[in-house]
Parts: structure tokens; sequence; C-alpha cells
């Protein structure tokens, strides 16, 4: 399996998500889910959409190396963004309406890259 969508779907525990290791496309938007972590070893993932959720913490997503594409949008708890240090391929990180503190530093490196960045708000 290489996409997977599970919108809408009251989704908040993403254990065993870690062993679809195939998967290039995953929506999981509009959900209640508050840990990325089963995420961190899918390594052919390309796109990543897990907007309107609860996410609290971002673990190190540096293993995504094929991730380009990442919305982040309206996780308000989300407050720290250092998670995406490593994301070399990333192309566009959407990241409206959280509650993100103090990533200057980041955001400049992730930006000085040929990034398309939405708005932090």
């Amino acid at each position: 399996m290489e996409d997977l969508s599970c919108a809408e779907n009251q989704v908040s525990d993403l254990t065993g998500l870690e062993q679809l290791t195939s998967l290039t496309y995953l929506l999981l938007s509009k959900n209640f889910i508050t840990d990325l972590s089963p995420v961190t070893g899918l390594v052919h993932l390309q796109e990543l959409r897990v907007f309107h959720n609860n996410i609290t913490i971002l673990p190190d997503l540096s293993n995504l190396k094929a991730l380009t594409f990442l919305d982040l949008g309206y996780n308000p708890a989300l407050e720290d963004i250092n998670g995406l240090a490593g994301l070399t391929a990333l192309t566009t990180l959407h990241l409206d309406s959280n509650n993100i503190q103090d990533s200057a530093r980041l955001v400049a490196t992730l930006a000085s890259k040929d990034l398309t960045l939405r708005r932090i708000e």
C-alpha cells in the first residue's frame, strides 16, 4: 500500500502505522491525533497531511528524507517544530493557526531552502 487516507475518522492512536513502510502519501486530517511518533519510520513518505488534529509534540522527523509536503496546520497545541530540522527534501510546509513558540531560527533555516511556507500565527 502506497496511499492511505483516514481523514475525519476519529483516529487518535497511530500505533501499527509504522508497519506500512511503503507508504508515500498519508492523509490523517481532522482527527484526534496527538502523537506522530509512529510515522518517523515511514522513510518513503513524500506527503503527510495532519492538519486539524491535536498534535502536541512533534518528534524528530529527520528519517523522512523523501518528505516534500507537510501540512501541520490547525494543531492549536503544537508549540515546538524543532522536529522538522532534518527534513532536507521539504518544499511545502503549512503551519497555519498553531501556537508555535520561538521558531524564528528554524523557520529561517527552512526558508533558506526552496520552500513554500504558509504563515505561522
